[in-house]
């Protein structure tokens, strides 16, 4: 019985006909693959390790909240309206702190095993506590009660506010027994308060006692819940809340809000608090530093292979051409035609996906492994068969691109060949006494092939602008590496609001400074202290306007500037309107009993030592010591010329403030507004009155202070020297470029204020660092950082820069590689294409005598033509674009460098001709006869 010829049996038969030509292909389509499947397991395991990583540090909940007079049938009433899927209970017993710091403390309690499980509560050290004045407590909580040295079994002593409800008995001291160390969860949640009054319970709980351990005599608990939200119930409860007030934008928070306000009527006394960025986040960062630099390369290998996919199937769609013509000649259609070939490489995705998949996942697993200790791998089904799907999709596209375009001849010309006779008949030949037959040639198989010679030009232009840029990018990045000013830095930017000194828990004590600076690895410290001071002034100068130009512009303005001299106009009347001047200005003005007029002017305040080394830098004057420890003289930083330029953008507009050697710069698109001369010279006096409270009461709505119990200090001060922010800002103090403060010695500062804390305080190790004694100094300086403290490291820090650098070396390295790669790909298959389809007129050249050197010529020369043309436009575009960016701005320090670029491109025509050289001499080892034959 015959066999029926169907569109898989041709399709199997063609497989089994070429299994060396597409056994070589399916290890190109298993790469491609491998490299798409990579994609896909990176971002599951991003996912995953940013879902894990953030229960880690902020629990499993969705939500920690707190009603007045809430129980637990009120949760459940929650639960069964299907506001929330989940939740479990801690029970707050009081507010525990230690004598002297309130505003560190945090909420005691005992919670049940749901909000344990929700909250993800993970022991550092010890065990949980399960008898009477046993006490487990988080890491971070520890430090701010003092206790950064103890350990489990110690003893700790606590004052302890008395929960009576939502507010608090008298204090109580407590002995606990210190059982247990969790890791941090409170100082990374953020905190929600809707309140009637400031005796507000404080949320997420972080120190928790023994589930028997009952409320003080007259106290009362709180329940606090920990609660996972009905996404479903959120998105519907919005759309009510949006349909009562559609102008109001409603987020999760003010959702929970309006639902509490609701439940709780007139009694409405609430606090919560949220995860920040609790969830799965796609990051590839968070599997570990530089990752998305590693998803830069697959992706462009993803591409590269792609169009190696293509192109190999291209060239067998050429070598086939005959096939196709033949097929279509007996009645094939082109659906036929695409069903025989894509059944051909659907069998080929089929057998390569299983195993590019498993390749990939396991590729991928050790690579994480290695590079990263927290990156979890996802394990979920879901994402296996999404990776082999995309896996088929990437190869089917890629095969079906050449398959559209070869089914467009007619069965004559695919059998015949005569496109190309059609070609040379739009050619317009002379006729020569003599010529070169390899050159001839290789001009007709340019014509003939002129698609892969632009597809080259393309990749190489934009692979030699990229990679000249890229070199010049990492040549400058190289030279401009920063490292900060001393080892160590802990700081809290903290100042003062507007007028005043807010005198509340921030910055360093000296005690702390001492404590610091005693450190054995101390080998240098100082430290850096600002406060708030205002400078009297008959009125606010030109030049003082200028440094407050955003405020006085901008501030009770309705309509949009959008010209430079519209701004200037306006910028004019306020000033002449003196639109400084308002309530508040008056109010606080009245509270200083100012007669004149007030210009709030930051003083910063370092170690005498190091302002003498300001010595050298300084506009005019000279710093005395003496004079400045006794308040006599202060440091003026002020620009001895400043520039207001606005830019006009997409209907907003822009300001830059220059200072001296930056008002020289170029700014493209901006125009000067106003400029205006330093008017203080040295030997100038100042009135400056400095105000510092402890009494406050901020106003979240208008963003006001009412102060109370003000302490003023008035004094005349001489400037004693004039320093530009050119100078300070280059790294020997940290001011902002072009800013306008006072400078003084941390002596000099007592004269102003009384018990200033200190904002920065800079550490300079005496031990040699490495990664081990980075961390223990680290480790043991974060002792003193609290949530709105922060630390940083210069070992860290500039082997972050180190690694970034690497990472971006690399990934420009390999994309660079990569591109050259596929342009070496496509020239070497399309010339390798060429010879298996001119074999007849290879053993015609060989038959008149022609020796292997003029075929070799004959495809030298077609390889130099395809690479010169993007190779000259590559390079002539980075020159260009250079030049451009050096012309707008003269000042940039971007580097001329190309040479990595030149580098590759004599690589490629290297390996493009050894190729060359192989294919020809393999050619010429068969007899002339089976050439002309095309046996």
């Amino acid at each position: 019985m015959k066999s029926k010829l169907t569109v898989n049996r041709l399709a199997i038969g063609n497989l089994k006909a070429r299994k060396k030509q597409y056994t070589i292909m399916v290890i190109g389509i298993i790469l491609a693959m491998i490299f798409s499947s990579s994609i896909i397991f990176f971002m599951a395991a991003s996912s995953e390790t940013e879902k894990i990583e953030s229960q880690k540090k902020f629990g499993c909940q969705d939500l920690i909240l707190s009603a007045k007079d809430f129980t637990r049938e009120d949760f459940d009433q929650m639960k069964e309206d299907k506001m929330i899927t989940s939740y479990g209970l801690a029970y707050s017993i009081g507010f525990a702190y230690t004598d002297g710091q309130p505003d560190n403390g945090g909420t005691v309690c005992y919670i049940d095993d749901d909000a344990r499980k929700i909250s993800n509560q993970s022991l550092i050290e010890g065990r949980y506590p399960s008898a009477k004045n046993e006490i487990a407590i988080e890491k971070r909580q520890l430090v701010n009660f003092g206790f950064a040295k103890a350990k489990t079994g110690d003893t700790i002593k606590l004052r302890l506010k008395v929960q009576n409800g939502f507010d608090y008995l008298d204090d109580v001291e407590k002995e606990y027994k210190l059982v247990g160390i969790l890791s941090d969860k409170k100082s990374n949640i953020e905190m929600y308060f809707g309140r009637e009054n400031d005796n507000v319970l404080s949320i997420p709980p972080s120190v928790y006692v023994s589930q028997d351990t009952a409320v003080e005599a007259g106290g009362r608990e709180q329940l606090i819940a920990y609660a996972n939200i009905d996404k479903d119930y959120l998105k519907e409860y919005a759309k009510q809340l949006h349909s009562q007030n559609p102008e109001y934008y409603y987020d999760s928070s003010s959702i929970i809000a309006e639902y509490l306000i609701e439940k709780c009527d007139e009694n409405y006394t609430v606090s919560w608090a949220h995860p920040n960025g609790n969830g799965s986040y796609l990051s590839f960062d968070s599997l570990f530093d530089g990752g998305i630099y590693y998803v830069i390369v697959i992706f462009v290998l993803i591409f590269a292979s792609c169009v190696a996919i293509i192109n190999a199937f291209d060239s067998n769609l050429k070598e086939r051409k005959k096939q196709v013509g033949l097929l279509r000649a007996v009645g094939a259609t082109k659906r036929q035609i695409i069903n025989i070939f894509g059944r051909e490489a659907f069998i080929i995705s089929l057998v390569a996906s299983p195993i590019s998949t498993v390749v990939s996942y396991v590729i991928v697993k050790v690579v994480l492994s290695i590079i990263s200790e927290n990156a979890v791998m996802s394990n979920s089904i879901a994402v296996l068969i999404a990776a082999a799907v995309i896996n088929i999709i990437v190869v089917m596209l890629a095969a079906l691109i050449p398959l559209f375009s070869a089914i467009r001849i007619t069965p004559m010309q695919a059998i015949r060949n005569i496109d190309n006779s059609r070609i040379l008949r739009k050619k317009k030949i002379k006729t020569v006494k003599q010529f070169s037959a390899a050159k001839l040639m290789a001009k007709r198989n340019l014509v003939f092939y002129k698609g892969s010679k632009i597809a080259v030009c393309i990749i190489l232009i934009v692979s030699i602008v990229f990679t000249c840029f890229a070199s010049s990018f990492i040549s400058y990045s190289k030279r401009n590496m920063h490292s900060m000013p001393a080892d160590y830095r802990i700081y809290d930017y903290d100042a003062g609001y507007m007028f005043f000194n807010l005198m509340g828990n921030h910055g360093f004590s000296q005690s702390q400074f001492n404590e610091i600076a005693s450190k054995p690895y101390a080998a240098d410290v100082n430290g850096e202290k600002t406060i708030r001071t205002n400078m009297a002034v008959d009125e606010w100068s030109p030049y003082l306007c200028i440094f407050e130009a955003d405020s006085i512009v901008y501030r009770h303005l309705s309509s949009i500037i959008e010209s430079s001299e519209e701004f200037a106009r306006i910028y004019e009347e306020n000033i002449k309107n003196k639109v400084f001047i308002d309530e508040e200005y008056l109010q606080n003005k009245k509270q200083l009993d100012a007669d004149k007029e007030l210009y709030p002017i930051d003083m910063y305040a370092c170690d005498t030592e190091k302002l003498l080394k300001l010595n050298g830098h300084l506009v005019e004057g000279k710093i005395d010591a003496d004079k400045l420890a006794s308040g006599e003289e202060i440091i003026l930083i002020a620009p001895q010329r400043v520039e207001l330029r606005v830019k006009f953008s997409n209907g907003s507009s822009s300001l830059v403030l220059d200072g001296d050697k930056d008002c020289e710069k170029k700014r493209l698109g901006m125009t000067t507004v106003v400029a205006e001369e330093c008017p203080y010279k040295v030997g100038d006096e100042i009135d400056l009155l400095t105000a510092q409270t402890n009494n406050f009461e901020f106003d979240e709505g208008d963003y006001r202070a009412t102060v109370k119990d003000v302490k003023q200090t008035d004094r005349r001060v001489k400037i004693g020297a004039i320093i530009s922010t050119d100078e300070t800002s280059g790294g020997k103090l940290g001011f902002y470029n072009n800013s306008f403060g006072i400078l003084t010695s941390i002596e000099g500062l007592d004269n102003f204020a009384d018990g200033i804390p200190y904002d920065i305080i800079e550490l300079n190790s005496s031990y040699e660092l490495d990664e081990e004694t980075d961390k223990e100094i680290s480790d043991d300086l974060r002792h003193y950082t609290t949530h709105d403290v922060f630390l940083d490291s210069n070992y860290e820090y500039v082997t972050l820069a180190k690694e970034e650098m690497t990472f971006l070396i690399i990934t420009a390295i390999s994309i660079v590689i990569i591109a050259f790669a596929v342009c070496a790909g496509i020239i070497n298959n399309s010339v390798t294409a060429r010879i298996r389809e001119s074999k007849r007129e290879i053993g015609t050249i060989r038959a008149v005598g022609a020796p292997a050197g003029e075929l070799i010529k004959l495809y030298i020369l077609q390889i130099i033509s395809m690479l010169s043309m993007g190779t000259l436009i590559g390079y002539g575009l980075f020159a260009a674009a250079f030049f451009v960016i050096n012309s707008i701005n003269p000042e940039s320090e971007l580097i001329f460098n190309p040479w990595a670029s030149v580098t590759m491109s004599c690589v490629l025509f290297v390996v493009c001709m050894v190729n060359v050289y192989v294919r020809i001499k393999k050619e010429m080892k068969n007899s002339i006869v089976d050439n002309i034959r095309e046996l």
